[in-house]
């Protein structure tokens, strides 16, 4: 998620200090992903944040959604 975050300061020029639909919003607009797209990495982030230990598949999700976005990013 880092290396994502990175990607976006540098690339689209945009603070990640806060996420918030705002963010979300420029982000989209900014890398033409859809806005929904784009959502989804950010809950898919907040979901691996909120356990101590975490399985395979939410980290698969998150991995999957951004490789979509870098696919999709203009």
């Amino acid at each position: 998620m880092r290396f994502f975050l990175h990607t976006v300061r540098t690339r689209y020029g945009l603070n990640t200090h806060t996420i918030d639909n705002q963010f979300i919003e420029k982000l989209a607009a900014k890398s033409q992903v859809s806005y929904a797209e784009v959502d989804v990495i950010f809950q898919q982030y907040k979901i691996i944040n909120n356990f101590q230990d975490i399985d395979s598949p939410p980290l698969v999700n998150l991995y999957n959604a951004i490789q979509n976005f870098y696919n999709k990013a203009k």
